[in-house]
C-alpha cells in the first residue's frame, strides 16, 4: 500500500533537510525495508508491552503499518507539515489504518508535547544517524515518554549520512 501511495509521486520535498536524497530510489529503499520491518515484527511479538507503539521519525509509514497489523496502537510522527505534499498520501494512509499521525512542527523534536511514560515501544528506524550533533537529547526524550520496562528499538541502516560522506 505504501508503494501504491508514492507510486509516480513528485518526492523532491524529502531532498529539502537532506539533499543527498535528491533523486534516491525511494521504491528500492521501501523494498529493502520489508527485512528491518521483519526484524521489528519479531522483536514486538518476543517482547510484548502495554501502551501504544511510537514511530519515530515514521516517514513513508510503513513500520506504523506494520505495528498496526500486529494489532498494535501506533502515533507515528515525523515532520509532515514540512514534506507536503510529498507525503499527503502516506499520511491519509496511515490515517485510514487507524494511526495516530502528529508532527514533530507540534510535538516538538524534544517531544514535548508527549505524555510522561506512556509508549509501551518506540521506533527509531533510520533516524539516529540524520542526528548531526549528539543523539543523548533524543535517547533522552524516548527515555521519558516510554513506559517503564518498555521496548525501544533503534536501527541505523546508514551509520554515516550519506551527505556528509559526500561533502567530505
Amino acid at each position: 500500500e505504501v508503494l501504491a501511495a508514492i507510486d509516480g509521486r513528485d518526492l523532491s520535498a524529502l531532498a529539502r533537510r537532506s539533499p543527498g536524497l535528491q533523486g534516491y530510489d525511494w521504491i528500492g529503499y521501501l523494498r529493502c525495508s520489508v527485512a528491518r520491518l521483519v526484524r521489528v515484527a519479531r522483536h514486538l511479538e518476543a517482547a510484548p508491552t502495554d501502551g501504544p507503539v511510537l514511530d519515530l521519525g515514521s516517514y513513508f509509514g510503513n513500520a506504523s503499518l506494520v505495528c498496526r497489523e500486529l494489532g498494535r496502537a501506533v502515533d507515528a510522527i515525523d515532520s509532515y507539515a514540512a514534506y507536503r505534499p510529498a507525503l499527503d498520501p502516506c499520511v491519509e494512509l496511515l490515517r485510514k489504518h487507524g494511526v495516530q499521525v502528529r508532527d514533530f512542527a507540534d510535538v516538538g523534536y524534544d517531544l514535548g508535547a508527549l505524555p510522561d511514560d506512556h509508549y509501551g515501544a518506540v521506533l527509531c528506524l533510520g533516524v539516529i544517524e540524520h542526528i548531526a550533533h549528539t543523539p543523548r537529547p533524543l535517547l533522552e526524550s524516548i527515555a521519558r515518554v516510554l513506559r517503564p520496562g518498555g521496548l525501544v528499538l533503534i536501527d541505523t541502516p546508514n551509520i554515516a549520512y550519506l551527505y556528509n560522506r559526500r561533502r567530505l
